[in-house]
Order: C-alpha cells, then sequence, then structure tokens
C-alpha cells in the first residue's frame, strides 16, 4: 500500500510499485482543491507566497480599536481563554502590591488605594500626610474650621472661618434681618420700599439751637425746649447751680425724647449745707477735659449762662459722673458738692419731639447758676 503526505495526504507509490496515472491524478485534483482558485484571491499577487506576505503587510498596518478584537473572534481555545481571564482579574500579577515595596509593580487594594514610600526629592509622589500648606501656597492661611451659626452670631471667636452663609446668619443677627448696602461709600437700610441712609440724612438737619438762661425758680418745671412733629438731634442739655445761702437748694432736670422719659433727676441739699454745687444733665464726652488728682474733672462750656450774663467757658471741681444712658432717677439729698451729669459719645437723635424740662431753688446769686442747651432740627 502506498505511503500518503502527513497534511494534504497525497499518495506516494513505493519504489517497487508500478506508477499509477489514476493515483497521481488524484494527487493533483487534491493540491488543487487545497489551492483554490488563486485568481480570485482579492490581492494584487495571485501567488500563494505572493498572497500571504501581501496580507501580513497589510494586518501589520491596522489600526484595531480597543474591544474590537473579541475572543469569539479570534476562536481562542478554551483552556487560553481561561489563562487570559485569570491573568485578567487577578488580585497579583507578576509580584504587584498595594503596600511601598521596592522595585514591584503598584496594584489597588479593595477599596481602591495604593500605598508609596514617603516622599524624598520634589518630584516623587505626593503623600497626604506629606503635604503641607507651605507647599500648596497656603503658608500664610491659618488652620481654622468653620463657624457654627452660633459662633457666627455671638461674633467673638477668633479662631474660626465665615461662609456666605453665616455671614449672612451674623448679619442678620445684629440687623434684625434688615437688607443693607454700601451706596457711594455710604451705609444704607431698605425700609421695605427704599433705601435709606443709617443714621439718617444728616444733611436735612440745617437747624441749629443754642440756648442758654435760667429756669423755674418754684417747684413748677419751666419747658425748656419743646419740638413736636420734627426730627433732629440733642448734643448738649444741662444745668448749673450753687448755693451759698445756707438753706435748701433743689435742682430738677428731664429730658424726653419721642414721648419717653430719657433722663430725670432731682437733687435737694440739706438745710445748712452751703456753698455746694449741683450739675446735671447731658454732655458729649468731648466737651470733658479730664480728671485731676481731686477726681473732679473741668468742662468746656462755651456760652454758659450765669446771671444774665454770657460767659465764654467754665470750669470747676465736679466730683461724680454718671457713665450710662439713659439715666432716670428719682431724688439724691446730699450735703456736698455732686453732679448727675451723663457724658455721651454720639448725638441723642429723635424722630419727632424733643422736650426739655428744669426747675432750680435757692441759687446763691453770685455764682454760676443756669442751663445751656443745643439742638439740631430739620
Amino acid at each position: 500500500m502506498p505511503e500518503v503526505t502527513s497534511h494534504l495526504g497525497l499518495k506516494k507509490p513505493l519504489e517497487n510499485e508500478i506508477a499509477d496515472i489514476s493515483i497521481i491524478n488524484e494527487n493533483m485534483d487534491m493540491i488543487d482543491l487545497t489551492l483554490g482558485d488563486l485568481g480570485a484571491v482579492p490581492t494584487a499577487a495571485k501567488t500563494v507566497a505572493g498572497a500571504i506576505e501581501e496580507l501580513h503587510e497589510t494586518i501589520q498596518d491596522i489600526d484595531i480599536s480597543d474591544g474590537a478584537i473579541t475572543p469569539a473572534k479570534l476562536s481562542f481555545d478554551p483552556a487560553t481563554q481561561t489563562e487570559l481571564d485569570a491573568h485578567a482579574n487577578a488580585t497579583s500579577v507578576h509580584g504587584a502590591t498595594n503596600a511601598p515595596t521596592a522595585s514591584r509593580l503598584i496594584i489597588r487594594d479593595a477599596a481602591g488605594r495604593a500605598k508609596v514610600a514617603a516622599p524624598a526629592a520634589s518630584d516623587d509622589i505626593a503623600r497626604l500626610d506629606s503635604i503641607t500648606k507651605i507647599q500648596v501656597s497656603l503658608g500664610n492661611v491659618d488652620n481654622y474650621g468653620t463657624a457654627t451659626q452660633v459662633e457666627a452670631e455671638a461674633g467673638t471667636a477668633t479662631n474660626k472661618f465665615m461662609t456666605p452663609q453665616r455671614t449672612k446668619q451674623a448679619i442678620d443677627k445684629f440687623t434684625g434681618s434688615v437688607p443693607l448696602r454700601v451706596s457711594a461709600g455710604e451705609l444704607e437700610y431698605f425700609d421695605g420700599t427704599v433705601w435709606k441712609k443709617v443714621g439718617g440724612d444728616m444733611s436735612r438737619y440745617k437747624k441749629l439751637n443754642i440756648l442758654t438762661g435760667l429756669p423755674s425758680t418754684n417747684e413748677t418745671p419751666s419747658t425748656l425746649v419743646n419740638v413736636t412733629g420734627k426730627a433732629g438731634y440733642l448734643t448738649r442739655a444741662w444745668i448749673s447751680g450753687n448755693n451759698g445761702s445756707g438753706v435748701s437748694m433743689k435742682q430738677f432736670f428731664e429730658i424726653t425724647i419721642d414721648g419717653t422719659i430719657t433722663y430725670h433727676t432731682l437733687i435737694t441739699s440739706t438745710a445748712t449745707s452751703t456753698g455746694v454745687s449741683f450739675r446735671s444733665g447731658i454732655i458729649k464726652d468731648n466737651q470733658i477735659t479730664g480728671y485731676d488728682s481731686s477726681n473732679s474733672l473741668g468742662l468746656r462750656m462755651p456760652g454758659s449762662y450765669a446771671n444774665g450774663v454770657l460767659y465764654n467757658t467754665m470750669t470747676g471741681g465736679v466730683n461724680t459722673i454718671i457713665s450710662q444712658y439713659p439715666y432716670v432717677n428719682t431724688t439724691l439729698t446730699t450735703s456736698a458738692t455732686y453732679s448727675r451729669l451723663v457724658p455721651i459719645d454720639q448725638p441723642l437723635f429723635f424722630s419727632n419731639s424733643l422736650m426739655i424740662r428744669a426747675y432750680q431753688l435757692n441759687t446763691y446769686s453770685s455764682a454760676i447758676n443756669g442751663y445751656e442747651i443745643s439742638y439740631v432740627t430739620e
């Protein structure tokens, strides 16, 4: 029996056999069937070797996108596919690790994290524990937390940052949620209809009033000022009296702003007191020259009235000064010089009314006894 080739199974006659034309023809048909019609091959070369070479070069130039070739298209052997899947799904391949290990590939852990050693050079991978505020250009920024609403509204913390929300909450706390803005360099508030300047438009206060004189000398108070239906502000209102007759002296002074008594005092000396001085009222703090060693103070009093004469200045010992305003006191009896002056750092504004009343009994005729009032209205 003839031998056959290992690939196409062509029959090879033995040396002692007679050649059989039919077997030769059968082999030729087998070769022709295997090669097929080379003329139909879609290559420029129509030989087996030429077509293969041309096909190889074409495949090398093909740009295949990711995922375009699948195992199904490649028809991998199942065993090969299993190996590829195992490699792709492995949590440690080629010695990769998520620990900071020298000369090893980095692989993420189950949480997607990986570690590196502490950086030494400026271009090393940075770690969270090695990043400083100086490295990210925040060297001058304090490491403060964000203020809570309570801290923002209190306004006392010095180690917290403010967000836009906290800033608004703090402003609302202090302004009662009244909208504020700065216009032409001046602070304004919105009254629900129009924007108005905080503290009012000072340009509308044009009429300055300075009053001096003697109040009532009986216990029926004189109305020294009675403004109604107008807005304005009071900068000064005070009265001075001195007793040299050895009889009881009384000094009453009262300020009412917009219907509310904001200052009221009545000072009475004992019947045997002589040479005592009383002063009552409000005065701007910049009109006080300061305390001396005897705890008295001097007053700048241009226009002080005394016994019908207008004085340019007045100074004298006043041994008591009241620091709070409003100040309302009913009575005080004393045998010594006494003062109920209240210094104010801002004018006292009124919206529609101002009334000042006073009386003074048994004052010494040659002493400086009288009142001075300064106020401005629309």
